[in-house]
């Protein structure tokens, strides 16, 4: 490989790496009893671990500035998500994030909207 090659490789990874966010810190789940814990900043807590859904690396790709909530109705165990981010790459180059976080949830238990919620 060139020394130019070198370069536009170093480029690449650099502006990919703005790409990457760690699962532990951008996902946030919150457990909801009532309608005042909806909007209660201090009952929201973050995983420890996201390697069952992310890999060994925890990390999630395709983002910048990515913001997951994961609410859950107390009585049903209901979901709803809410994903937010200030950019986001082609999404021909991947699956996105919701597809990782979805797979597993049956469809009738999550909504992305807060009517039904």
């Amino acid at each position: 490989m060139g020394p130019l090659k070198k370069a536009e490789h170093f480029l690449l990874k650099n502006q990919l790496e703005d790409y990457i966010c760690d699962a532990n810190k951008v996902i946030s789940f919150k457990l909801v009893r009532d309608e005042k814990d909806f909007f209660d900043d201090e009952a929201v807590f973050r995983p420890d671990m996201a390697h069952q859904l992310f890999g060994d690396s925890e990390t999630i790709f395709g983002y910048k500035g990515l913001n997951v909530q994961m609410y859950y109705s107390a009585a049903n165990l209901n979901t709803y998500i809410n994903v937010t981010y200030s950019e986001k790459i082609d999404p021909s180059n991947f699956d996105g994030v919701h597809v990782i976080v979805l797979k597993d949830l049956p469809i009738r238990l999550y909504t992305c909207s807060l009517i039904p919620y």
